[in-house]
């Protein structure tokens, strides 16, 4: 039996399935829509309510990708139009959102502690 949280854990792909059921409309033509993996449930939740606010203040949106990169939430928007959405305006909020769906940083390994250790006492030989 997967662990919780590997890619063969039937919740892994929760938040993926969840947003591309009601967002799928949205997911423009040629684009990925969801890669986000497992990321804490809260967040579908606010990704949702993002992209509501987004198709009141950008009615023609579309999604290219949102996904997770390097342990941040990448949200790739951009209109029938246009590859990016021009209002500043959305793009600030955008940002925003970005900086504060970041999974916490990885505490250092007993490895990665041990390997720095000798590093320091080879320097100082």
């Amino acid at each position: 039996m997967a662990k919780p949280g590997k890619r063969f854990d039937h919740h892994y792909y929760t938040s993926d399935i969840l947003l591309f059921y009601k967002w799928a409309y949205r997911v423009g033509k040629g684009w990925y829509g969801f890669a986000l993996g497992n990321v804490p449930r809260v967040w579908t939740d606010v990704l949702d309510e993002f992209l509501c606010w987004l198709e009141i203040q950008c009615p023609d949106f579309e999604i290219h990708q949102i996904k997770m990169k390097l342990d941040f939430v990448r949200i790739y928007l951009g209109t029938k139009t246009d590859f990016m959405i021009p209002d500043e305006k959305i793009r600030s909020e955008i940002s925003q959102l970005q900086n504060l769906l970041r999974l916490p940083p990885c505490p250092p390994t007993p490895v990665r502690t041990a390997r720095k250790k000798r590093q320091i006492q080879s320097k100082k030989s």
